[in-house]
C-alpha cells in the first residue's frame, strides 16, 4: 500500500470507531475488554499445556504425586470454559452493536436522501454508488470488529514471538517471512474485490430490477399477457451468470495464490518441527516445551496469516467507507432561517424559465413566460415529452432553477425557505404514490400533522365521493388498502386516484398542483372532478396537466407547451380563434370524439 491508501486506511479507522463510539459507546468498551482476554488466552493455554505434559511425564517416572497434573489439568478446562462464556458474550455484545449500529446509519442515510436536491436522483451513476452505500452499517461495523480482532491477534501474536524469542527465536524469522506472502496476497485481493463490486453494481441494480418485475402483482399481468416472462428470466440469467461468473473468476485466482501462501506456511510448520525434534533428539528440550513450542508455533501462523486478512479488509472496508463519507459530503438543500417565509402564495411568476437534465445537450424547457394569480385556473396542455412534467418539478421547487426564474409573490424562488413554499403546495403527479396503508393514512399523509383530525380527513373523502366506497370496507377508514399485506383491499385505478385527490384536498394548500392524476378516468369523470375541484377550491390557484381538452375547456387560462416552448395561451375561446396547434388538438380529439359514436350508433 503507498502513503495515501495507508492515510485513508487509517482515516476510516478512525471514522468508524468515531461513529461506533458516538452511538454505541459501552458496547464498544465491552467489545475492546472481550478482545483483549481473548488476546492472552492462546498463551495461558500454551503454558498450561506445557507444564501439564511435563508433571504427566515426572508422574509416569514416579517422581511427583497425582495431584500436580490434576491441578493443572482442572485449570486448563477452567480457562476452556471461560472462553467459551466469553465467546458467548462477544456473539451478544456484537449483535447488540449491529442493532443499534445497523438503525442509526440507515437512519442516517434515509435522513441525508431527505436533504439532497432531487435532481441528484435524475443521474444513474449516483444510484450505482448509493447501492454501495446502503451496505455502509455493515461496513462500519465490520471494520471495527476486524480492528479489535485484529489487536487481538496482535496481543496473541506479541505474546507468542516474546515466548518464542525466549526459547528458539530463529522460529520467529520463520515465521515472519512467510506471512509477509500472505499479506502481499491478502492486500492485492482486497483491492480486486472492491473494484469487482464496483463493476458490478450496476449490472446487480439492472438483474434486482427485472427480478423485481418477475415477482410484483402490478406486473406479472402485462408479462403474462404480452409473453414476456420467458423474455426476461433470459435476461435475468443473463445478468445472474455475469455476477455469478465474475465472482468465481475472482475467487479461482485467489484461491491459487492463497493455496501457494500456504504450501510456504506447511512448510514452516513442518521446517520447525523438525527443528524442534532435533532438539528433543539431543534431550535439549522436554517434551512439554516440545508440544508447548510447536503450538505456540501454529497458533503464532495462524494469528499472522489471520492478521493478514484482516489488513486486507481493513483496506478493502476503507474504500467503502470513503465512499460512504463522500456520500454524507454531498450537497444539499440550502435551507437559510433568513429567507423568505412563505406564509401564503398569492401568486406565481414564471420568468423565462429554461432547464436542462444534467447529461443532456436539449433543454427540456425553452424560456417559459407567463404568471398565475391567486384563485386563477390554468391548464396546460401539450403533447408528451413537451416539458410539462419537468416545469411542474421546477415550479415546485424540485429542480433548482436559474436566479428571478421563478418567483413567489414577487420574490425570487431562491430567496425564498423552500419548505414553506412546498408546504403551501398540493401536488398530485400522474405517478403518485399507492399507500399499502389504511384509508385514514392515505388520505391523512396529506397534511402528516393532522393525521389525527378524523373528521378533516372524512370531509375531504367527501369532497372526492370516496366515503361511499369506505362504507363497503370492512373496517371503514381503518380498513387496509392494496394487496401487498394480509387483509388488504384492493382498489380500481379511479378509486386510487380519488383516494389521492383526498390526500391532496386534506392538505388544505394555496396552490394546487395536478400532473394527469385523472388519466385513469373515463373523460366524463375527469371532467366532473375537475368540475368539482374547482368549485371547493374556488379561493385557490389550480394548476393542471392533461392531454384532454375537454377538462382544459373549465380552466380560465390555457397554456400550450410544445418542445419545451410556451407556443400559444389565452383562454378557450381566444385559442380557438388562432387556428393553431390548441385548434388542432382540439378538433382532433373532437373527431375522435365523434367517430367514436358513429361507431357506437
Amino acid at each position: 500500500m503507498g502513503v495515501d491508501q495507508i492515510t485513508n486506511v487509517m482515516f476510516s479507522l478512525f471514522y468508524a470507531f468515531k461513529t461506533v463510539a458516538k452511538y454505541a459507546k459501552k458496547n464498544l468498551l465491552y467489545s475492546i475488554f472481550i478482545n483483549i482476554l481473548l488476546g492472552i488466552s492462546p498463551l495461558i493455554t500454551i503454558w498450561l499445556t506445557k507444564e501439564l505434559i511435563n508433571k504427566i511425564t515426572l508422574l509416569a517416572e514416579g517422581k511427583i504425586a497425582l495431584k500436580e497434573p490434576l491441578i493443572f489439568l482442572v485449570l486448563q478446562m477452567l480457562i476452556l470454559l471461560a472462553n467459551y462464556f466469553i465467546e458467548i458474550l462477544s456473539k451478544i455484545n456484537e449483535q447488540k452493536l449491529n442493532n443499534i449500529i445497523g438503525l442509526k446509519i440507515k437512519k442516517k442515510i434515509f435522513l441525508k436522501v431527505k436533504r439532497l436536491p432531487y435532481i441528484t436522483f435524475e443521474n444513474p451513476k449516483f444510484y450505482d454508488r448509493f447501492e454501495r452505500v446502503t451496505n455502509s452499517p455493515t461496513q462500519i461495523l465490520a471494520i471495527v470488529r476486524d480492528t479489535l480482532n485484529f489487536g487481538s491477534k496482535i496481543i496473541m501474536v506479541v505474546s507468542l514471538i516474546l515466548f518464542l524469542i525466549s526459547t528458539y527465536w530463529p522460529l520467529v524469522l520463520i515465521m515472519l517471512f512467510c506471512t509477509g506472502f500472505t499479506i502481499i496476497i491478502e492486500l492485492q485481493f482486497g483491492q480486486k474485490r472492491y473494484q469487482l463490486v464496483r463493476y458490478l453494481t450496476p449490472h446487480g441494480r439492472k438483474e434486482a430490477y427485472i427480478s423485481d418485475l418477475l415477482k410484483r402483482r402490478d406486473t406479472l399481468k402485462e408479462l403474462r399477457l404480452l409473453d414476456l416472462s420467458e423474455y426476461f428470466v433470459d435476461k435475468w440469467s443473463d445478468l445472474y451468470k455475469l455476477n455469478s461468473n465474475e465472482n468465481l473468476k475472482m475467487l479461482k485466482k485467489y484461491s491459487i495464490w492463497d493455496y501457494i501462501s500456504r504450501i510456504l506456511l506447511t512448510t514452516a510448520y513442518v521446517s520447525s518441527g523438525v527443528f524442534l525434534i532435533v532438539l528433543i533428539s539431543a534431550k535439549r528440550i522436554s517434551i512439554g516445551e516440545f508440544v508447548a513450542t510447536l503450538q505456540a508455533v501454529q497458533n503464532l501462523q495462524v494469528g499472522l496469516s489471520t492478521g493478514a486478512q484482516f489488513i486486507s479488509k481493513f483496506y478493502e472496508g476503507s474504500l467503502y467507507i470513503k465512499e460512504f463519507r463522500r456520500f454524507m459530503e454531498e450537497e444539499e438543500m440550502q435551507i437559510n432561517d433568513k429567507d423568505i417565509f412563505i406564509d401564503k402564495i398569492s401568486s406565481i411568476g414564471i420568468n423565462n424559465l429554461t432547464f436542462c437534465y444534467p447529461n443532456q445537450h436539449k433543454n427540456s424547457i425553452n424560456g417559459l413566460t407567463f404568471k398565475i394569480e391567486q384563485g386563477q385556473k390554468v391548464a396546460i396542455v401539450g403533447e408528451n415529452g413537451a416539458g410539462k412534467s419537468t416545469f411542474i418539478k421546477c415550479m415546485t421547487g424540485l429542480y433548482k432553477t436559474g436566479k428571478g426564474m421563478i418567483e413567489v409573490n414577487g420574490y425570487p424562488l431562491e430567496l425564498c425557505n423552500i419548505k414553506s413554499y412546498q408546504d403551501r403546495l398540493a401536488v398530485l403527479f400522474q405517478d403518485y404514490i399507492k399507500y399499502e396503508f389504511t384509508l385514514t393514512e392515505n388520505i391523512g399523509f396529506g397534511r402528516i400533522l393532522n393525521l389525527d383530525k378524523e373528521n378533516k380527513i372524512k370531509e375531504a373523502a367527501e369532497k372526492t365521493g370516496i366515503n361511499r366506497f369506505s362504507n363497503l370496507l370492512p373496517y371503514g377508514y381503518n380498513s387496509l388498502l392494496g394487496r401487498l399485506f394480509d387483509g388488504g383491499n384492493e382498489l380500481s385505478e379511479g378509486q386510487w386516484q380519488k383516494v389521492a385527490l383526498s390526500r391532496m384536498l386534506f392538505r388544505d394548500a394555496d396552490l394546487i398542483i395536478l400532473d394527469e392524476p385523472t388519466s385513469a378516468l373515463d373523460p366524463k369523470s375527469e371532467v366532473e372532478v375537475i368540475e368539482n375541484l374547482f368549485d371547493l377550491a374556488s379561493d385557490k390557484s389550480v394548476v393542471f396537466i392533461t392531454h384532454r381538452l375537454g377538462a382544459a375547456c373549465l380552466a380560465d387560462f390555457i397554456i400550450v407547451i410544445k418542445q419545451g416552448n410556451v407556443i400559444e395561451q389565452g383562454t378557450h375561446s381566444q385559442l380557438l380563434d388562432l387556428n393553431g396547434e390548441y385548434k388542432k388538438l382540439y378538433e382532433a380529439q373532437a373527431r375522435w370524439y365523434n367517430t367514436e359514436s358513429k361507431v357506437t350508433d
